[in-house]
């Protein structure tokens, strides 16, 4: 029967402790970033998700706005209807 290693090392990878902060922490993870590009350490921003929040975040604000028009819309139609 083969042994195991008693022990391993694990490499830290930067890029993976990104990825374990922002799935932990958003908040923490959101100071992080714009730390970075204050600093201009850009190659330590973490992109792939900062892009995708930026996405949703206008997706939000998107359809939170459509929403508000469409409401509007609909008052003011109801308006038009009953003063008739």
């Amino acid at each position: 029967m083969p042994t195991l290693p008693l022990c391993f090392h694990v490499q830290y990878s930067p890029e993976i402790g990104r990825k374990i902060l922002y799935e932990t922490d958003i908040i923490q993870w959101v100071e992080q970033q714009i730390s970075l590009i204050k600093e201009q350490r850009y190659s330590e921003v973490d992109w792939v998700n900062l892009l995708e929040e930026i996405e949703d975040l206008s997706k939000r604000e998107r359809d939170k706005f459509l929403s508000s028009i469409s409401l509007i819309i609909q008052q003011r139609t109801v308006g038009c209807i009953t003063l008739r």
